[in-house]
């Protein structure tokens, strides 16, 4: 394996754990505040912290995505083509 895609797994590990926190952070039910002004105040747009949430279930449920070599861009793409073909899907049966 060479450095660039040792580089590239421990990123997305990195943005899997950033995924937990904002998780955490997001249901933990007023703990810390509301949740806009969580994301306000750590400099984050809720749709990036979402993506990563996406990313921290996508990765608790195909743990062996990390090795594969996809990149984050790849993953959240097909993410995205499954939730579109789905709601095409359901939009075709009625």
């Amino acid at each position: 394996m060479n450095v660039q895609a040792s580089v590239e797994k421990i990123q997305l590990l990195v943005l899997v754990e950033r995924g937990s926190m904002y998780h955490f952070l997001k249901n933990s039910h007023g703990r810390f505040g509301r949740w806009e002004d969580v994301c306000e105040e750590l400099n984050v747009c809720r749709r990036t912290v979402d993506r990563y949430i996406d990313l921290f279930h996508i990765m608790n449920a195909y743990p062996r995505l990390l090795v594969c070599g996809l990149s984050f861009a790849a993953i959240m793409a097909i993410r995205q083509w499954r939730t579109t073909s789905k709601r095409t899907k359901s939009w075709r049966r009625s």
